[in-house]
């Protein structure tokens, strides 16, 4: 963050403008009437169309009749993850005292100097008593991003507790006889929706996928009480799981999932725990806590140090690392540091993919599982920096990719994805694309199917 060298005194008679004419405006307006503040006014992205406000004029933020040198404005918008972003378009607007919360703090973080910020707000909206004199707070400066480990939950002698992206979480080849992501274990993922009473669920699949298994390993012929048997118990494993979910959510990490890392397919293959993993999949959580060796960690993360390491060598001007930090996409970037980039837009990113996960292994898992995951090619057509062309490339099928950016190719180098070996000369073709308004299409054989599921998921998450 650039270091404050200008810092201010909040007076009674100062010159204060609140930013939100709205609910949190007018309490925050009334307090402050309370302790004898009578503000100027308020800002307001609608202010053509409100024009005034709790007896006070509503402004435009470019508005030239507010002094951008003297007005001290404080952000009453309740959404306190956005105050960063305001502020920020403050700042450009040329207003240097803003109060607010900075997005750093609330994430566990921030410069003494944000965090000063953060404790003058809390004094001026919550604290008691009238609020006559306040000094030492700072002029605003650009925020740049507060680089931290997030995957890393706890370390012992041996492993490293790890929040890990489900899009490079796979099953171990050995056990399944091809290493598929979580997200494409049909049986597992639609009959733990089906026990949790979830959309979708189903425990036909699952059912199937017991018989075959247990005819080829043990020859078990199937009954009716068997069939019974199996639903019944594993019906129970998921729902003990929800029960220590939401009663004790640290059964999760104290036991975690075993993963290896996969050097050729650069992903992680799980040695244990595919219903944990499975479970917590379902409940939504885009990154599962996993546990793996330091040596495995490591070879993980080299990519993003030696990015690092080329970043201090040239005193910190890196373009790339700069222009992965602002990420205005939010696409994920599935390294510990780089997690926190993507913020809000990480998660319609990682809702595509579990879209697509359902799409696919929900209309093709029995033919993935027969013919191989090779014959498919994929056409992805979006601005996703490449994101959803990763996860499939992992996975082993064909991409072809429609749009590149700087920061795909970027991407491509410090979390590669392996080029798969394609034997099938008769394959079937899936097109996804992203319209103008940010809806995604999913066209198999060149027939648009599930638009409107596509549409509904994708629409949520802008």
């Amino acid at each position: 963050m650039e270091k404050r060298k200008n810092y201010y005194t909040f007076k009674k008679e100062s010159k204060v403008a609140l930013y939100g004419a709205a609910t949190i405006g007018h309490i925050l307006n009334l307090r402050l009437q309370k302790q004898g503040i009578d503000i100027i006014g308020f800002i307001d992205k609608r202010a053509e169309e409100l024009v005034a406000f709790d007896g006070k004029p509503v402004y435009a933020v470019d508005n030239p009749k507010i002094p951008r040198d003297d007005v001290i404005i404080i952000i009453a918008v309740k959404n306190v993850f956005e105050h960063s972003r305001i502020a920020e378009i403050l700042h450009q607007a040329g207003y240097s005292k803003i109060i607010y919360r900075p997005y750093n703090v609330l994430d566990g973080g921030g410069a003494a100097d944000e965090r000063r910020l953060y404790d003058v707000y809390t004094l001026l909206t919550e604290g008691e008593g009238d609020q006559d004199f306040i000094e030492g707070i700072p002029t605003y400066a650009v925020e740049k991003p507060v680089l931290k480990n997030e995957a890393i939950i706890y370390q012992d002698k041996e492993w490293n507790f790890v929040r890990l992206p489900f899009t490079i979480l796979h099953t171990d080849r050995a056990r399944d006889g091809m290493s598929l992501p979580i997200s494409f274990l049909w049986p597992h993922v639609s009959f733990a929706r089906y026990a949790l009473s979830m959309p979708k669920g189903s425990a036909e699949e699952l059912l199937g996928y017991c018989m075959a298994a247990g005819k080829e390993i043990a020859q078990i012929e199937p009954t009716e009480a068997w069939k019974e048997n199996v639903i019944r118990s594993q019906s129970e494993v998921f729902l003990r799981m929800n029960y220590m979910y939401n009663l004790h959510p640290d059964f999760f990490i104290q036991n975690a999932p075993v993963v290896k890392w996969n050097e050729e397919r650069k992903l992680f293959n799980l040695n244990s725990g595919k219903h944990r993993a499975v479970f917590q999949y379902v409940k939504g959580l885009d990154y599962i806590p996993v546990k793996m060796s330091r040596q495995d960690y490591d070879q993980w993360t080299q990519r993003y140090d030696q990015l690092s390491r080329s970043n201090a060598k040239n005193n910190g001007a890196c373009e790339e690392l700069d222009r992965l930090l602002k990420n205005e996409r939010g696409i994920p970037v599935e390294l510990p540091e780089l997690y926190g980039c993507s913020c809000l837009g990480g998660q319609k990113w990682f809702a595509v993919v579990r879209k697509l996960s359902d799409v696919i292994a929900g209309k093709h898992y029995k033919k993935i599982q027969k013919e191989g995951i090779y014959s498919w090619r994929i056409t992805v057509d979006m601005e996703d920096d490449g994101f959803v062309s990763r996860f499939l490339q992992r996975c082993g099928f064909e991409v072809e990719r429609k749009k590149e950016t700087k920061n795909s190719v970027l991407l491509d180098k410090i979390l590669p994805a392996p080029e798969g070996i394609y034997p099938s000369k008769d394959k079937h073709s899936i097109y996804i694309y992203e319209r103008a308004d940010g809806t995604m299409v999913y066209a198999e054989d060149g027939i648009a199917r599930d638009i409107q599921e596509m549409e509904r998921i994708c629409a949520c998450c802008r």
